[in-house]
């Protein structure tokens, strides 16, 4: 049988299976290599605990398609669990994953440019979203808004242009009706949506200078 994948021998404390039993443990180690010359702790019903990773191993290169099968559905049958582990583990190893992410990208090149054009392409709002808040955090006015915040002023606002009334259904910007760099707050009550043109015109000017501009302010 060959060796367990990644396998370290085991150093931990020499116990009796006796002993083990009388402990309630489940595992226990002796020192002693098992007759496939892992020195690894044993299972109290004698079986080597890297053996069975051995075999383990082993039963899924074979049954690839029912293990990934079996897999699929424990994890969505403890989908929460799952998601609290996977969180956990993301938090306690960042910058294990920035560095594989990092070295993934360079192998990677054309692959992760394709991947990211097409999330980019897939999530519009969602990206605008992330950048006036990025943009908002430098500024340090405090506030930050949603993605589904902009898309129920969208509904709110029926479509339409809060500057010009004009139909926002093909494209739409988010302004900020205070602009960040007059000290204007990233929240949704601070946020309208406009047509191009509207915002163009607007930029950074307050809502009052651009209302006089448009006529409909003394």
């Amino acid at each position: 049988m060959p060796k367990a994948a990644g396998y370290l021998p085991y150093t931990g404390p020499i116990v009796t299976r006796a002993e083990a039993r009388a402990a309630g443990a489940k595992r226990y180690f002796t020192g002693k290599p098992c007759k496939h010359g892992h020195i690894s702790e044993r299972y109290t019903t004698k079986t080597c605990v890297a053996c069975m990773v051995v075999r383990s191993a082993a039963w899924r290169a074979a049954n690839r398609e029912r293990w990934d099968e079996v897999a699929r559905a424990w994890q969505k049958a403890r989908r929460e669990h799952v998601a609290a582990k996977r969180a956990e583990w993301y938090r306690a190893n960042l910058e294990r994953r920035r560095l594989t992410n990092k070295a993934w990208r360079e192998r990677n090149i054309e692959r992760s440019k394709a991947l990211k054009g097409a999330w980019l392409a897939a999530n519009k709002l969602r990206t605008r979203v992330y950048t006036e808040n990025r943009r908002a955090r430098k500024q340090a006015n405090g506030g930050s808004h949603t993605p589904e915040q902009v898309e129920d002023l969208y509904a709110k606002q029926r479509q339409r242009c809060a500057g010009c009334g004009g139909s926002i259904r093909k494209h739409y910007e988010i302004d900020h009706i205070i602009p960040i760099t007059r000290g204007g707050s990233n929240d949704i009550s601070n946020i309208q949506l406009l047509c191009m043109p509207c915002n163009r015109s607007k930029h950074t000017k307050s809502a009052e200078q651009w209302a006089r501009e448009r006529g409909r302010l003394l």
